[in-house]
């Protein structure tokens, strides 16, 4: 089997099926290259080339892939028992459907991105600093030479600092170190999230429904809070952790107690579909008119694209100015 160059899935395809419309196809509302596809079928999309492949010796290419449709699998199988019950999971569906929701969480291009730059920031200061001095810059030669590497360049220690001060190179973590760091971030989200209590909304609107997106896992907090440089988090009291089941049900996760189920009207699905929207390239939908939450709060019905559109258009000529 030929595994150079294979499409890699960063939202179940099986999951996607949920929010399909009668005929199983899917509305994607392109927020990057400001389109709307119709039609589109949900295997056809939510994927990237190669994104989960690992170089190591000895190691087949798709070996994480391979691991991750084992989550996938009894994943969608407790989402689907949950979606036909009507029904928080339980027991060991629960503690699957919380695997798959910790995937997801970790594993879509946006996060893998934001990790991966953080790091070659950090190497990218931690260079600097080795050529801070001359003495340090000498240091570190022998000490690399010390441990027996000989591949330290020989170079003097002006035009060393003058190289990693311009910085017109590129330090890049790799593939292979992105999925091996969203597998174990997948890990450590899993064990918070069975922590919390698990509600069901399901919506009560027959025009409502939830929609899914490239980067399905909402983050918020319980109540609004003013503007502050701090941020919600996985292990945080007052946080709203946000997973749309189907286009009919989602799951809400909070460590304070929860119902069993909330009927949820417009103004809920509204809040849920910005979360899930959020930060996302890529929203899917059965249909254009998916209720959400403008910048206003105000509940709006379908011109998602349009209105993204819209504010890009103001912050970019903002900063023309």
């Amino acid at each position: 089997m030929n595994t150079s160059a294979r499409k890699h899935h960063y939202v179940t395809a099986e999951y996607l099926g949920g929010f399909a419309d009668a005929r199983g196809r899917l509305c994607v509302i392109d927020l990057v290259r400001e389109q709307v596809r119709l039609n589109q079928a949900p295997h056809a999309i939510g994927h990237k080339r190669d994104l989960h492949r690992v170089d190591a010796p000895g190691v087949p290419p798709d070996e994480v892939e391979v691991t991750m449709a084992s989550i996938e699998g009894p994943g969608i199988g407790a989402i689907q028992r949950a979606i036909a019950t009507g029904r928080v999971p339980e027991g060991e569906d629960l503690s699957w459907v919380v695997a798959f929701i910790a995937l997801h969480a970790a594993r879509v291009p946006r996060v893998r991105a934001v990790t991966s730059l953080a790091v070659e920031q950090a190497s990218l200061t931690m260079l600097r600093m080795s050529v801070a001095t001359p003495e340090r810059w000498a240091a570190l030669r022998e000490s690399v030479r010390a441990g027996g590497s000989e591949e330290m360049p020989d170079v003097p220690y002006q035009e060393m600092r003058e190289y990693i001060e311009r910085a017109d190179f590129k330090i890049s973590a790799g593939n292979t170190w992105e999925v091996l760091q969203a597998l174990d971030q997948a890990q450590q989200i899993c064990g918070l999230l069975l922590h919390r209590n698990w509600t069901l909304l399901a919506a009560v609107g027959s025009a409502d429904h939830f929609v899914c997106s490239a980067d399905p896992v909402g983050l918020n907090w319980s109540t609004p809070r003013p503007p502050s440089p701090f941020s919600p988090g996985f292990a945080l009291p007052e946080t709203d952790v946000t997973f749309p089941l189907s286009s009919r049900l989602a799951l809400l996760g909070r460590f304070e107690p929860v119902p069993e189920v909330i009927p949820a009207d417009t103004a809920i699905v509204a809040a849920v579909n910005s979360m899930t929207g959020r930060g996302a390239d890529e929203v899917y939908a059965r249909a254009q008119d998916l209720p959400w939450l403008g910048p206003d709060h105000t509940i709006r019905r379908g011109g998602l694209l349009d209105s993204w559109k819209a504010s890009r258009a103001a912050a970019e000529g903002g900063k023309d100015v």
